[in-house]
């Protein structure tokens, strides 16, 4: 499909849903792998797994817990599952083995290009506010250029931003819409585990439930940008 069409935004959800559906075994398994040695050791650090129920005493390992996700957990399965949708496209059976070995094997690029993308969008936020807002779209699709054009660095993002040139608002409503498929549900379980860690007076409960949001979230998003990048490389 051209570029100057591209995916419809219904077509993109409904293809990222098939593929999610179709090998949702795999994903699972190799999200869960992640989500689970990552927040399991940042919960240990902290101290939330033994630990009673108390939210403002984990405020304070908040920030530590985001950038856990945002430069270990999502990179690592954004790479993991972009190798799967490149499987799919070329009519292949997706293997958690080669995903998690893609992974693993780019995690250093995947984490360089992380930090520039963090510092340039924060760098942007402290300007003019806006910058930070075109930069952090311009340059989100800096880990699929790692993995399926082999840039690094800045080059990585530069090929993100040459994709998305003339198409930002295109992409820009893309990520939202994406965010928004899985953010009712993730709150609905987030809410449940909640009451629970409550019931229970237990942070590990709450943990938990985080494991489990972020297991079935991250996969969807992950799918549907890898899938937005191929359509823009097209």
């Amino acid at each position: 499909m051209s570029s100057s069409t591209g995916l419809g935004v219904g077509f993109l959800l409904s293809r990222s849903w098939a593929i999610y559906r179709a090998h949702l075994g795999m994903i699972l398994l190799v999200a869960g792998g992640v989500v689970l040695v990552v927040d399991v050791i940042l919960a240990a650090g902290l101290g939330q797994l033994t630990a009673g129920y108390n939210l403002s005493s984990s405020s304070g390992g908040q920030a530590v817990s985001i950038a856990g996700s945002a430069f270990v957990t999502t990179p690592l399965i954004t790479a993991m599952l972009a190798r799967a949708v490149l499987d799919v496209a070329a009519g292949d059976e997706p293997s958690a083995r080669r995903s998690v070995r893609c992974g693993l094997d780019l995690f250093a690029p995947l984490l360089i290009v992380m930090v520039l993308w963090a510092a340039a969008v924060f760098a942007g936020l402290l300007a003019l506010f806006v910058p930070g807002i075109y930069i952090a779209v311009s340059w989100y699709f800096g880990a699929q250029a790692v993995v399926i054009d082999d840039r690094r660095g800045l080059a990585a993002l530069a090929r993100s931003g040459e994709l998305v040139r003339g198409r930002w608002w295109r992409a820009a409503a893309t990520g939202v819409v994406l965010q928004v498929a899985v953010l009712i549900p993730g709150s609905l379980v987030s809410v449940v585990f909640d009451e629970a860690a409550r019931s229970a007076d237990s942070m590990a409960i709450l943990v938990l439930g985080g494991i489990v949001a972020q297991t079935f979230a991250l996969p969807f998003v992950a799918i549907g940008a890898t899938l937005f990048y191929l359509d823009l490389r097209s």
